[in-house]
């Protein structure tokens, strides 16, 4: 994500091919804030605020490719900044600077929720693994700590006196990548596509499909090329 141009790019692996699949109009008081994917589902979640007005922030979901906007949530939200995901259960988990607490909903917007209150500390990251988050805090240095879901109690502090604010956090399961044998999910090693493959949501069935898409100034064809 440029989030001084407010663009997304998708790119290969090895960064040969890209395109911007979302951008916002130009000129637009709206900005980017964050975004997390989930592959196996084929959605891309946007969480946006508008410089020139705090209260009009949203939370937004995309196919993979960019295309097919939805907007979750526009409304009580001031200044959404980490997003994560609960892929087992698919549910999305947001922290806004406004609240002091984690919020959930669904990926259809539905169910939301103020999970729990945090503790007395600066949370400006969060991921999610395993019913448990790992969040990034900010008092005199930086430290990583793990709670639980089901309570704002600490279970440990992972990491301490960190001297640099910690800019972004991951955690990276098997559920969200390929198998081994590349056969069993779409868009692994032996997809058809010549640039670009994204998993997009197929409207009729309710499947996630193979989607081919080129990198800037190509056009995609039915065979997966490029021209």
């Amino acid at each position: 994500m440029d989030v001084i141009n407010n663009f997304i790019f998708v790119c290969s692996h090895e960064m040969k091919n890209c395109r911007i699949i979302i951008r916002a109009a130009q000129g637009d008081s709206i900005k980017f804030k964050a975004f997390v994917v989930d592959p196996s589902a084929g959605f891309l979640f946007l969480t946006k605020f508008n410089l020139q007005n705090r209260t009009n922030a949203s939370l937004s979901r995309f196919t993979l490719d960019g295309m097919n906007e939805v907007s979750l949530i526009k409304g009580k939200m001031f200044y959404p900044h980490e997003l994560t995901l609960d892929i087992a259960l698919k549910r999305i988990y947001f922290l806004d600077h406004h609240f002091d607490f984690i919020q959930q909903c669904d990926y259809d917007g539905g169910n939301r929720k103020f999970l729990q209150k945090l503790p007395l500390m600066k949370f400006h990251r969060i991921v999610f693994f395993e019913n448990n988050f790992f969040g990034a805090v900010t008092q005199k240095n930086s430290s990583i700590v793990q709670i639980s879901k089901s309570s704002s109690s600490f279970k440990k502090v992972l990491a301490e006196n960190l001297k640099e604010n910690t800019k972004m956090m991951k955690i990276f399961h098997q559920q969200t990548q390929p198998s081994n044998a590349g056969k069993s999910k779409v868009c692994a090693a032996n997809n058809k596509c010549e640039h670009l493959c994204v998993p997009v949501v197929d409207g009729s069935s309710s499947k996630v499909m193979e989607k081919c898409i080129c990198k800037e100034g190509f056009i995609a064809l039915e065979s997966g090329k490029c021209s």
